[in-house]
C-alpha cells in the first residue's frame, strides 16, 4: 500500500494523507473491458479514468513494469504499463498516442 494512503474507517476504503499530485485529474468511471497480458485475455474493470492512466480491478495482477494492452468496450484499445498493485486491482499508465488522450478527455 502506498503511504500516501491511509484507512478510512467510515467508508472502509483509503483516504489520501498527502496532496495529490497527479498531472491529469481523475474522474470516477467504471468501463468493462478486458487486457491481454502474457498471451492471456483477463477481464478488468476501470474504477477512475484520467488521461494518462486508469486504476483497474482486477482477478489477474499482472507484475508491476509489464506492458499490458487493454480493450475497453466504449473507448476501443490502449496499451499502457503496470505501475502498481492496488487493492483489488492495479494502477496502469496509458501509452496512448494524442488522439487517444483526448479522447479520455
Amino acid at each position: 500500500m502506498s503511504a500516501a494512503l491511509k484507512p478510512d474507517p467510515v467508508n472502509s476504503g483509503y483516504v489520501r494523507s498527502k496532496p495529490d499530485r497527479r498531472r491529469h485529474q481523475r474522474v470516477d468511471l467504471n468501463l468493462d473491458g478486458k487486457f491481454l497480458h502474457k498471451g492471456d485475455d483477463h477481464s478488468l474493470r476501470t474504477l477512475d479514468v484520467s488521461c494518462g492512466g486508469a486504476r483497474v480491478e482486477a482477478k489477474v495482477l499482472p507484475i508491476e513494469g509489464s506492458a499490458i494492452v487493454c480493450y475497453f468496450d466504449d473507448l476501443g484499445r490502449v496499451m499502457g504499463k503496470v505501475v502498481r498493485h492496488v487493492g483489488e486491482g492495479f494502477a496502469m499508465a496509458f501509452e496512448a498516442t494524442q488522439h487517444k488522450r483526448d479522447k479520455l478527455a
